[in-house]
């Protein structure tokens, strides 16, 4: 905090009454001096963690037997989605040899993304719900093709015979201009052309009536309606033709209509509608089949033909292909099913309530737009959805599912993704998503699901092999390259940014306002082909110092002995006023002398630092709108480790240990923490525990290990994730961060994101003037 000249000690009385009134302005180094509390109802275990941690295992899809190492990478968002991804963390693994780390996130994280790499270059990402501290990621069921090799392709269907009994038919007089059809009766129109009129006698009770087509029957405009019961059978060599250009034929209850092998329905391709009323009634086609407008009511239309084209289908019932089917739009109501054991081609768009598709093996099902609520997908190993334009999933939950085990999965591939709404879709099974523009899940609202081994790729860069034939169409082929080996060491460039805000009033609470100094600070490591971390950079960046004391600053790598530092490299924005011998001295491998830990010093005088000038004039800056402001200043520094001693979960976020030194001494030191960090070697005793025999005559209750942490619970600094809109100068941080006081006294249950730039109030914020 701000330390004002003592002018004698008659006012020392005095100054400790104005202290106590107005938040303690000033600084006593009296080790058993004690204020009020800013607040109070913590519970007595709360950590003030504002980050989580896991332990990570990826186990990797290995298809080269640990000849080569795959990359692990783990981001916050999908990197598929979005480029600019925060990296976690990062390494290798094979066979044999499981990538393990610690991997810490903001507590306000429900979700991690883990992507392998393989050494072909392919990429697959799966998403991983953040649901206890061991989490566990399989690729090894991933299909990641490693060579183009031959997978079982679907064959058609031989069409089966009709059973029916041509024998025994009645000859329809080509000649006559109707004829009447009798319940339960067999008809057939051969040796030529029928264009007169059919007639249906009485009512036929549900018995089935057939009218065999051997030849050719040209259906009569006036004749649009098939009564319940009607079978109609084009044999091979027989022809249903159309003397308007434009008919819709209805029927009711039941009609069945089968195009057999060698048959045409419709080869003329004129506009006709076929509109089936009340039951349904269902289509067989294993011939050539041409229909503008198709609705079922329920029925079923099969097809085990590659000449079959439908302009559109509404309505609800089954479609079953065997074949090659074109269809041009499908708008389907609750109930209706895609059987598909072939390739159907969608010119248009598919729109779906309620819907069920089966994709089996090596099959296609494609489309333009994809339109669907509350449908379900199922799709057999090495099938192919592939939706070239946007797939539109609304407020009724869909699913897509991948049915195969092991390396058997199947492709999804969406140009894409749009979610109207929350928990619109889930992906899940052995399924792959190829798709690079997907609605991104927001960080307290879930727009999809995926579940693993469910993973997604970019568009255009799929993993699984597909190959072409007659029921995969086009199929799907990995662009990968030869294997080969990353270069180590690997860089993992980590791109999350943490702030440290400090008070520096300790071991007596001051005004609270946080921003005695303000640091933001940016790691990156490399780690080399057994995970060991070879080099580590910390970019520190001095943001200001509300404070009118010296204030050093340092961080310990707790984790990390001094003795497995090889060396450290430094670069600053002011080398002439970070070190000056006042509070740290460092050996020769540079990290601080005389310490067991590596201790490294960011600057010895944070004003010296800031404003790049030695002066002995100690001004709150960068904190207060009359005060000074400086634009930030940088330290970089490379810490090199000796090989083979230190891993990434030696160096994560948790490990670092940010601390000021407020006395300008190099021993017996007043160090300042975070809750829960030990102190190093060099830090004075005193102070903790309130004084002799744990008396709290100040507000330090460092108890049983447990270091800077005061009564009511309370502390000196804060780690935040991000960057961090820090109070005002004089301006509680209770004031600046209205949520701040109910995280904590909630035991950080509730409003974890409290300090985020939407629940601050402005007023209290200071408002740069600097540049970053």
């Amino acid at each position: 905090m701000k330390r004002l000249s003592r002018k004698t000690t008659l006012l020392i009385p005095f100054f400790f009454l104005i202290t106590i009134l107005t938040c303690c302005k000033e600084d006593y180094y009296d080790p058993y001096y004690k204020v009020p509390s800013p607040f109070a109802g913590v519970p007595d275990n709360f950590n003030w963690a504002t980050i989580s941690s896991a332990t990570l295992r990826v186990n990797v899809n290995d298809e080269y037997n640990g000849e080569y190492y795959y990359t692990v990478e783990v981001f916050d968002e999908n990197p598929v989605l979005n480029s600019g991804a925060k990296l976690l963390a990062k390494g290798v693994a094979r066979k044999g040899d499981m990538y393990i780390s610690e991997v810490n996130f903001p507590q306000t994280q429900g979700v991690i993304y883990v992507r392998q790499t393989s050494p072909n270059g392919l990429r697959i990402v799966q998403e991983h719900i953040i649901d206890s501290q061991e989490i566990t990621v399989d690729f090894s069921g991933s299909q990641a093709a490693t060579s183009v090799k031959s997978k079982s392709v679907a064959t058609r269907s031989a069409a089966p015979a009709y059973q029916g009994n041509r024998n025994d038919a009645i000859s329809i007089n080509l000649n006559t201009s109707s004829v009447t059809l009798l319940a339960g009766k067999s008809y057939v129109i051969t040796g030529g052309t029928y264009s007169g009129d059919i007639v249906f006698y009485g009512s036929w009770n549900g018995q089935k009536t057939t009218v065999f087509v051997e030849g050719e029957w040209n259906v009569p405009s006036r004749l649009t309606d098939f009564q319940n019961g009607l079978e109609i059978v084009v044999l091979s060599g027989g022809k249903v033709s159309f003397s308007s250009s434009s008919q819709t034929l209805n029927g009711y209850n039941g009609v069945n209509l089968f195009i057999m092998s060698g048959g045409l329905f419709n080869s003329d391709k004129k506009n006709i509608n076929i509109n089936f009323t009340d039951t349904g009634g269902n289509i067989y086609n294993y011939g050539e089949f041409y229909l503008s407008q198709m609705k079922l009511n329920g029925g079923k239309f099969y097809n085990n033909s590659s000449l079959t084209n439908i302009t559109s289908f509404t309505q609800t019932g089954t479609i079953e292909n065997h074949g090659l089917l074109t269809i041009g739009n499908i708008d389907a109501t609750s109930g209706f099913i895609i059987d598909n054991y072939c390739n159907i081609i969608v010119t248009g768009d598919i729109s779906t309530s309620g819907g069920t598709f089966y994709l089996h093996n090596n099959t296609n099902l494609s489309c333009i737009n994809f339109d669907l609520k509350g449908t379900t997908v199922n799709m057999e190993p090495f099938s192919l959805f592939d939706v070239t334009g946007t797939a539109t999933f609304n407020s009724w939950s869909s699913t897509m599912n991948g049915t195969g085990t092991g390396t058997n999965y199947a492709l999804a591939r969406m140009k894409k993704v749009v979610c109207n709404g929350s928990k619109n879709i889930t992906y899940s099974g052995n399924l792959e998503l190829e798709c690079s523009d997907h609605t991104a899940n927001g960080k307290y609202n879930n727009v999809y699901y995926m579940i693993s081994p469910a993973h997604m790729v970019s568009y255009g860069s799929p993993s699984v092999l597909i190959p072409a034939s007659e029921c995969t169409g086009k199929g799907s082929y990995p662009a990968g390259t030869k294997p080969t080996n990353p270069a180590f060491p690997i860089e993992v460039p980590t791109s999350s940014i943490y702030s440290y805000a400090i008070e520096d009033f300790w071991p007596a609470y001051g005004d609270y306002d946080m921003n005695d100094l303000v640091v933001e600070s940016q790691s990156s490591y490399a780690v080399d082909n057994r995970n060991f971390v070879t080099s580590m950079t910390i970019t520190a960046r001095l943001m200001a110092v509300g404070a009118t004391k010296k204030l050093g600053a340092a961080f310990q790598l707790d984790q990390v002995s001094a003795i497995n530092v090889s060396s450290v490299t430094v670069e600053s924005d002011s080398p002439n006023n970070r070190l000056n011998g006042t509070v740290f001295t460092v050996g020769a491998n540079g990290t601080e002398t005389e310490q067991t830990k590596a201790i490294i010093p960011l600057f010895d005088e944070a004003h010296h630092f800031l404003s790049d000038n030695a002066s002995e004039k100690y001004y709150m800056l960068n904190t207060s709108a009359k005060g000074e402001d400086f634009p930030p200043k940088q330290v970089k520094i490379t810490i090199n480790f000796r090989s083979g001693t230190v891993s990434p979960t030696d160096i994560t976020i948790k490990n670092l240990n940010y601390f000021v030194v407020t006395d300008a001494k190099k021993e017996n030191r007043k160090e300042i923490h975070l809750p829960g960090y030990l102190p190093t070697s060099k830090a004075i005793k005193t102070y903790f525990g309130g004084g002799p025999n744990n008396i709290p005559s100040n507000n330090d209750l460092s108890l049983n290990g447990v270091y800077y942490r005061g009564t009511d619970n309370l502390i000196w600094g804060l780690m935040i994730p991000g960057s961090f809109n820090y109070p005002l100068e004089k301006s509680s941080i209770l004031l600046a961060y209205p949520q701040f006081q109910i995280w904590a006294t909630s035991g950080g249950t509730t409003n974890k994101d409290w300090y985020e730039n939407q629940n601050a109030n402005t007023t209290y914020i200071y408002k740069k003037s600097f540049k970053n």
